[in-house]
């Protein structure tokens, strides 16, 4: 997909290149329906600032599905329908550095940004940190 084009997927069979693993971060303090999805524009936006792209293939796997409540997942999904709008466009104003190696700082800078227009509260900033701090560690300071 072109940059500056939003689209949600969502984490059930997504690929990720190593360069862009702590995009893989999930949200806590959103609806389980939500937290895939809003990670999507969280990753597109820093993916454009690395010079990378999504990408969308055929399906590589069968889904079974196990039960659901359909209006509990329709509940669970009316924050998306109210807000990511206003996520793209709080996105789309985060200054990212550009390149690879920028890609934790340009992670912490668009929850900063979201949490401070209350999109998510200020405590999940410290578990993107501690996601940063952790994959830094096992990347030998390749990430912060």
């Amino acid at each position: 997909m072109m940059p500056d084009v939003w689209c949600p997927f969502n984490s059930q069979t997504t690929w990720w290149f190593p360069a862009a693993y702590p995009l893989m971060y999930l949200p806590s303090f959103c609806t389980f329906r939500m937290t895939g999805i809003w990670r999507s524009f969280v990753a597109q936006r820093c993916l454009w600032a690395m010079g990378s792209a999504l990408t969308f293939h055929q399906a590589e796997v069968i889904q079974q599905r196990n039960v659901h409540n359909l209006l509990k997942d329709f509940e669970d999904e009316v924050p998306g329908y109210l807000r990511n709008e206003s996520i793209c466009e709080i996105l789309e104003n985060v200054k990212l550095k550009p390149g690879r190696e920028a890609v934790g700082g340009n992670l912490l800078r668009c929850y900063e940004a979201l949490a401070g227009q209350g999109i998510f509260p200020k405590k999940e900033l410290q578990l993107v940190r501690a996601w940063l701090r952790d994959l830094d560690a096992i990347a030998g300071g390749l990430v912060l």
